[in-house]
């Protein structure tokens, strides 16, 4: 373990021999790997040692999200999250969200046969699945979201929507 003291934050290097001494096989480092055994590990002796620990959800997060992030920046999946948050406040079913979304200027990948709904942003070729940006776009979330929003009365419905909009 290697730790840096000449740049602004701490952070340290792990370097290891990829071959093992004891029977030559070679280290093979996989997510369940990196998450389960080391991270945990590099985590349990920061907080015993006071230190700061990040906190994930385990998803991580390019290098260039993570760049505009800190300056300040929108992403692609920022501006498509505003997108899907607009959407979802117009519609009142499901199918009427991606219509709002193919309004906008999306096309949508969806089939019998995949299993995520995928958006495709304009000017853009490469498609992003609803889910992975937030799980309550998941295609059952928002059928549910949209069921349990038309159960509510008139005033009520216009009221969340009014509330919810505020908030964008």
């Amino acid at each position: 373990v290697s730790t840096h003291l000449d740049r602004e934050h701490l952070h340290c290097h792990i370097v290891l021999n990829s071959v093992s001494f004891v029977d030559g096989r070679m280290f093979r480092n996989d997510y369940k790997t990196y998450y389960q055994k080391i991270r945990r590990i590099s985590d349990e002796l920061c907080r015993e040692n006071a230190l700061s620990v990040i906190e994930t959800d385990g998803r991580g997060q390019t290098r260039k999200d993570w760049e505009a992030a800190r300056e300040g920046r929108p992403t692609l999946r920022t501006l498509v999250r505003e997108d899907v948050e607009k959407a979802m406040l117009k519609a009142r079913s499901y199918e009427g969200f991606l219509q709002e979304l193919e309004s906008l200027g999306y096309q949508i990948r969806r089939a019998p046969e995949r299993r995520y709904t995928t958006v495709l942003p304009p000017g853009r070729t490469k498609g992003i699945r609803l889910e992975k940006l937030d799980a309550r776009y998941s295609e059952p979330a928002l059928r549910e979201h949209y069921s349990q929003l038309s159960r509510l009365s008139a005033g009520m419905q216009k009221e969340y929507r009014e509330q919810y909009e505020s908030q964008l």
